[in-house]
């Protein structure tokens, strides 16, 4: 049986190929070497993989009682958001579409 601490981030406004950099620098890594890694990269996208691997980590102690030593990072899944339409409703007004 495998255990799994897992931590979901969601509605990030950030792009998942800078997210998905920071992402590849961790994967295979142990818990104490990606907190390393994550606290010397200057990129913003570090403090949110930071927040969502402190929190898998805490999750994997208090549901199965692992040390968080012993947790490896074996995936990370960054997929594309909602995005946001900006600038529509003026337009879509002066063609007489609303009301």
């Amino acid at each position: 049986m495998e255990i799994k601490g897992i931590a979901k981030v969601k509605y990030i406004r950030m792009s998942p190929s800078k997210v998905g950099l920071v992402a590849d620098l961790i994967r295979g890594k142990s818990y104490l070497q990606a907190l390393k890694i994550l606290k010397t990269d200057k990129r913003i996208a570090s403090n949110v993989l930071w927040k969502a691997l402190y929190s898998a980590a805490a999750n994997a102690n208090f549901k199965h009682n692992i040390n968080k030593e012993e947790l490896i990072i074996q995936e990370i899944v960054i997929n594309k958001g909602p995005i946001l339409k900006r600038g529509r409703q003026n337009i879509i007004k002066k063609l007489g579409f609303c009301n």
